[in-house]
């Protein structure tokens, strides 16, 4: 008896000295990625790879730092004002069409991991009780909600100051990663910064690209394209660089691809899904905003859409590759194929043809199909504006979007 007392006294002192090493207050420093991240790998609990705890049971530095994230949403206040505002994270970029702060690290990828490693703690059973309790307290979603909803600029894009980020990162946060943090997007993106949202996607000459385009490059950009990185094959020309017409540039200093394309789409998509509003004349449409510019800044969007759904449909439907992106028979075209006054610098291993095929479609489901997550409507309803006619029948339900699937994974490299 007295043995089991020592071993229970015992039992109950080395929790309350791993809950308290675990619970013990340290000063949270910022940073863009905390060590031991790495994109797009599995958090696990112990071992080899992104661990949260180590081999004595006590936080990794990823462990530690997601902790703070997951019980304090004035951390994530400070997290979020650090990924806006460090200057490592924003070089200064040019293209022909921007010339400014552009950041590095896309900054949506580390607080979604929040929820996995939430699980992960509550799963185990030597956390102590006390932390796991500790864990999303209440109000934490919607303190969380108003730090990002909060930086959303006259655009429609988050901000701090000059540093503005691209359309890709409102694409990714809207698409699955505030869902999969446990914030809802329509309250971060509400029908007005929706609506910023979509006149800025629609006009701003570095997102939506409406015609083929030779416009002059330095030597800077031409070297940051051969990044093995890069989506799309690059056709030079004296000096000057294709902008293909008919796609959207999700990263402002790169050029129009179908994974930018994908992106402002699937955004559309997704933000029509919460405010499903199609007449443009009514203050709860998305679209408002834009159909109260100039007609030549609506043009923009007519010649871009013209565009695309010609070439989706002629194109994608019946040869099932991107033929318009230099894509024939499954192959990068050569540079035998082209005219002779046409350098193509062909893509590396970072993006396939199996790639930009698969963005092909996903462009394809986006306007025309049924996606995984959103409906068509959105895009739907602005090809019917386009056509001068407002669409009076949903096809599919509008709403808040369901939790995707676990095998249902963001492509978003």
């Amino acid at each position: 008896m007295n043995r089991f007392l020592l071993v229970l006294v015992t039992s109950c002192l080395t929790a309350g000295l791993v809950a308290a090493d675990l619970a013990a207050r340290v000063e949270f420093v910022p940073v863009i990625t905390p060590p031991g991240y790495h994109k797009k790998a599995t958090l696990i609990l112990q071992g080899k790879g992104m661990a949260i705890l180590d081999a004595q049971s006590a936080w990794t530095p990823l462990g530690r730092y997601l902790y703070d994230l997951a019980r304090d949403p004035a951390l994530m206040e400070a997290h979020v004002h650090h990924l806006l505002s460090a200057p490592e994270n924003w070089p200064v970029e040019r293209s022909p069409l921007f010339d400014g702060p552009n950041a590095v690290n896309q900054g949506h990828r580390l607080v979604r991991q929040i929820p996995a490693f939430v699980r992960l703690v509550r799963a185990a059973p030597a956390i102590p009780q006390v932390i796991k309790d500790g864990l999303l307290p209440s109000g934490w979603q919607e303190a969380c909600e108003d730090v990002f909803r909060r930086r959303i600029n006259a655009d429609g894009l988050m901000a701090q100051g000059d540093h503005v980020t691209t359309m890709a990162l409102s694409f990714h946060f809207l698409r699955t990663g505030w869902g999969a943090m446990g914030l809802r997007p329509e309250r971060i993106y509400t029908l007005e910064h929706a609506q910023h949202l979509v006149r800025h996607l629609l006009t701003c000459p570095y997102i939506i690209n409406d015609q083929d385009r030779w416009l002059e490059i330095d030597e800077a950009f031409r070297k940051r394209h051969l990044k093995p990185e890069y989506d799309d094959p690059l056709l030079l020309k004296d000096g000057t660089a294709l902008f293909t017409g008919g796609l959207f540039i999700g990263w402002k200093t790169t050029l129009p691809s179908l994974h930018a394309t994908w992106d402002a789409l699937a955004t559309i998509n997704t933000l029509f899904a919460f405010h499903p509003e199609a007449d443009p004349g009514k203050p709860g449409s998305i679209f408002h905003h834009w159909a109260q510019e100039p007609a030549e800044r609506r043009a923009i969007a007519s010649r871009t859409f013209a565009l695309l759904t010609r070439k989706l449909w002629t194109g994608y439907r019946d040869a099932r590759e991107p033929s318009w992106c230099r894509i024939v028979a499954g192959k990068v075209t050569t540079a035998s194929d082209l005219p002779g006054d046409v350098e193509q610098l062909l893509d590396h291993a970072g993006y396939t043809v199996k790639d930009m095929t698969a963005w092909a479609e996903a462009c394809w489901q986006e306007v025309y199909g049924k996606p995984k997550r959103n409906t068509t409507d959105g895009v739907q309803a602005l090809l019917a504006i386009l056509d001068g006619k407002v669409l009076t029948r949903l096809t599919a339900p509008s709403g808040y979007q369901k939790k995707p699937a676990d095998d249902e994974v963001d492509d978003d490299r």
